[in-house]
């Protein structure tokens, strides 16, 4: 049996809304595989890295999500680590023989209210989280595995945010739509 693992952050676990909204959720109606969302409110990609045997290779999957680098972004993580941890989870999945799915985070939105965002520090966050993108574009070409650009759909809409960070429904329905055909044409 095919099974599908979504690893990652807040945004994979749908914080903010009714799980069935999420997009993982969404997903996972959609399709005829068992799916194990992995993402876990706060989680960098050191945290990531950390549980991936158990929340990955332990479960086996024939194909995995991997969306993580907002929070080590909104802490200060420098690019290089972020890079460096998606590259040994790529790797260890490979090794595994399991198919691969990298997405970019989304954007987020200058929010006065939000908790989750240091305005004084949004313009090199946001600056950072484009350059992610294109670094992880990068690396999902030199290691042949797909990739999602979910920044760019995201990076020009301010509607689609619950508190700067976290996506409401339409968010996590515009995730869902770039994400579904993908995943499907992984599993055909």
């Amino acid at each position: 049996m095919k099974n599908i693992i979504l690893l990652g952050d807040s945004l994979t676990f749908g914080y903010g809304l009714d799980r069935n909204l999420s997009f993982a959720s969404l997903i996972e109606k959609n399709i005829n595989y068992p799916l194990i969302n992995k993402g876990i409110n706060g989680s960098t990609t050191t945290d990531m890295l950390v549980r991936f045997t158990k929340d990955v290779i332990d479960n086996n999957p024939y194909l995995l999500l991997i969306l993580g680098g907002t929070n080590d972004i909104l802490s200060n993580k420098p690019l290089k680590s972020i890079i460096e941890n998606i590259t040994l989870m790529i790797e260890e999945a490979l090794a595994n023989n399991i198919k691969i799915i990298l997405a970019s985070p989304p954007s987020f939105f200058r929010d006065e209210n939000s908790i989750f965002i240091n305005l004084k520090d949004y313009d090199k966050n946001i600056n950072k989280l484009s350059l992610l993108n294109t670094e992880l574009s990068s690396l999902a070409s030199i290691k042949n595995i797909n990739f999602i650009d979910l920044f760019s759909i995201t990076n020009s809409l301010n509607n689609i945010f619950i508190d700067g960070v976290h996506l409401n429904e339409e968010g996590n329905r515009l995730l869902y739509n770039k994400i579904l055909p993908e995943v499907k044409k992984e599993l055909s």
